[in-house]
């Protein structure tokens, strides 16, 4: 089941990841397949590709921790620009330095399928959502900050801080 067939949302980086794990050739990646490679539990992976949990009958955002999150990233090859984009700039510093320390990103083979226009659109979606969620959030009344939704700058800048360093 997917974010959005329980009612919420799929967050921008759990679309990302399941693009991500579906665009891999010759033959897509099974949630299964991805966590393994990734050292997390299939559970772990559709929570997080979903944005949701099951707890006490109910289902509640799922918001994954930010090195569990750069370790899935890494697995299906998503660069941490990507992830950044997707809102996750905690995670994209974490996958940055893993790949800056040379550790291994992918499995040579397999090679994921993700074309510029599927990046861009991930982006769009992460755009969106955010947009969505602020507007929502305030719609109900709300005035304080939106949680981890609220549109905050681009990771970029703490990417290219990070590498400087």
């Amino acid at each position: 089941m997917s974010g959005t067939d329980s009612g919420l949302p799929s967050p921008p980086w759990g679309i990302l990841l399941k693009r991500a794990r579906e665009s891999w050739r010759p033959k897509k990646l099974s949630m299964r397949s991805a966590a393994d490679r990734a050292g997390v539990s299939e559970t772990t992976w559709r929570h997080t590709e979903g944005g949701f949990e099951v707890k006490g009958g109910m289902r509640l955002p799922y918001r994954v921790g930010a090195s569990t999150l750069a370790r899935m990233a890494r697995a299906v090859g998503i660069r941490p620009e990507s992830l950044s984009a997707s809102g996750r700039d905690d995670a994209a510093v974490i996958l940055a330095d893993m790949l800056a320390r040379g550790e291994p990103d992918r499995d040579p083979e397999l090679v994921p399928q993700c074309s510029v226009e599927e990046q861009i659109l991930a982006t769009t979606i992460a755009t969106d959502f955010k947009k969505e969620i602020v507007r929502a959030h305030r719609l109900r009344g709300h005035t304080e900050r939106c949680g981890p939704y609220e549109p905050v700058e681009s990771g970029l800048t703490a990417l290219s801080a990070s590498a400087a360093s």
